[in-house]
């Protein structure tokens, strides 16, 4: 299987191409794309496999951090980009049905021809992702955020109607928003 040769070194310093990997590899892509570079961009990964791992070899140049929160979350993404010069937030959420990725049978483990063919089979799954717009198997929603400068006073959240002080709230595409509503990880306040 030919792969590109960034997804190549990546997956050489891994140690081996796995599907979350190539993910991680086409989402790097779609940002670098998307937002003209990866160094401006925060980033937060909400699924401790190789999507994390692929999108930190993508990120050397960043003077942010890779945020890897913890997958029980319940945040409705899989990946977030966070551009604050721009406001711009992705959030990106994987619809690959996890009976659609290869798996190993354990009892097969040494079996040449069932080794053999689950090679083959993974190889043509990544082939396939890697050849495929990433629009095909993830979500990609675009909003506009900002911290909010109303200073003293309280606000409702306009999603769950809660309370919340004016220098704690967020603002998604023009509607006040509390930290947990916003959806942006709590490292990410104030930063910019």
């Amino acid at each position: 299987m030919l792969v590109p040769f960034e997804l190549s070194i990546i997956a050489n310093r891994h140690g081996r191409l796995t599907p979350s990997l190539a993910i991680g590899w086409k989402i790097g892509n779609y940002l670098r794309e998307f937002f003209n570079g990866l160094d401006q961009v925060r980033l937060a990964v909400g699924r401790n496999d190789d999507t994390h791992t692929a999108l930190k070899h993508m990120r050397t140049e960043s003077r942010f951090p890779l945020d890897l929160l913890p997958p029980d979350r319940g945040r409705p993404w899989d990946v977030l980009a966070y551009h604050p010069i721009t406001g711009t937030v992705l959030e990106i959420s994987f619809i690959v049905p996890e009976e659609d990725v290869p798996e190993a049978d354990p009892d097969a483990s040494y079996d040449t021809l069932a080794l053999a063919m689950f090679k083959t089979s993974l190889d043509h799954f990544v082939a396939g992702l890697i050849s495929t717009p990433l629009d095909h198997y993830c979500n990609i929603i675009e909003t506009r955020v900002a911290r909010s400068h109303a200073g003293r006073g309280t606000v409702s959240c306009r999603r769950c109607g809660k309370t919340v002080e004016g220098e704690d709230l967020w603002h998604i595409n023009g509607l006040p928003c509390c930290q947990d509503c916003s959806g942006m990880p709590e490292s990410w306040v104030g930063a910019n």
